[in-house]
């Protein structure tokens, strides 16, 4: 039975799916593969801090080389050299990950996290009873970088984030020439790895609502900047307008004198004359405000 147990223990070291990430906290000046991976139980020596260090640097190949001889494989993940910063066992920072998680969570609601890597900046000896995170929109277009937190005198304590999560994401299954409709016929589902923001992705929702404003290769993926409204409605068209007021109920022949899509708002001219504003509801179908 034991044979079996270290068989099974030393199929999960060579198969574990251990990824090397950029920064790591230790708390003990004996760097152990524990201290990367919590998972692993085998207590394998690692490094030793320098005394009175705050942080330091190891090359990823260093680390990869040793916990190889133990027949434990590392994905470099594209690290090149590792930061370990210090912090004490009586610091916990799992309240400023959460607030993070959260902001996070709040400005995506499609995004799947995996995990919230606060490190402080400059050596922490404690954290203030009362204080705010501030963290900028604009730090929630990256996946990692650098906020602070500000106690009742103004104190700032700045720390840097890293966040693993990934992205549900629709890419073109096939080339789509400039104004065509995107719809399920030419696009597929994917879910990429979370790294920067560049624009605001096409939900599902609006899949036979948008056309191409330019080219579009295959296998790209599809954000609000490459796409535009169909118009289901062109300019000179003649619709049906309505205008209601509580009971009250109108409904005339109108022309257009723009073009757009659902939920634009156009110009419009009645059979007399009168030049209005109003709502596009359907190809067919005007609301004059």
């Amino acid at each position: 039975m034991k044979t079996i147990q270290l068989l099974l223990l030393s199929f999960l070291y060579l198969y574990g799916n251990y990824a090397l990430k950029t920064d790591y906290i230790f708390s003990n000046p004996i760097i152990t593969a524990k201290t990367l991976f919590p998972n692993i139980e085998q207590d394998i020596f690692i490094y030793k801090a320098p005394k009175n260090r705050f942080t330091f640097f190891l090359n990823s190949n260093q680390i990869i080389e040793k916990l190889r001889k133990y027949g434990i494989e590392i994905n470099k993940n594209g690290v090149r050299r590792v930061k370990f910063t210090y912090l004490s066992e009586e610091i916990s920072l799992e309240e400023i990950s959460d607030e993070i998680y959260d902001e996070y969570s709040q400005f995506y609601p499609s995004m799947i996290i995996d995990e919230v890597i606060v490190v402080p900046k400059h050596q922490l000896n404690k954290l203030p009873e009362n204080y705010s995170l501030v963290f900028r929109e604009s730090n929630l277009r990256r996946s990692k970088g650098y906020f602070y937190i500000e106690d009742e005198r103004d104190n700032k304590i700045h720390f840097k984030y890293i966040i693993n999560a990934s992205l549900d994401v629709l890419k073109s299954s096939q080339t789509i020439r400039r104004g065509e409709v995107i719809d399920e016929t030419n696009t597929y589902p994917q879910t990429i790895k979370f790294d920067r923001y560049r624009s605001s992705y096409l939900s599902e929702e609006k899949l036979s609502k948008v056309v191409a404003k330019h080219y579009i290769p295959r296998d790209r993926e599809l954000t609000d900047r490459v796409v535009e409204k169909l118009k289901v409605i062109k300019r000179n068209q003649i619709v049906k307008g309505f205008l209601q007021d509580g009971a009250v109920y109108i409904e005339v022949e109108v022309r257009t004198l723009n073009s757009g899509g659902v939920g634009d708002f156009i110009n419009i001219e009645t059979s007399e004359g009168a030049k209005l504003k109003a709502k596009i509801i359907s190809s067919k179908m005007v609301q004059i405000l």
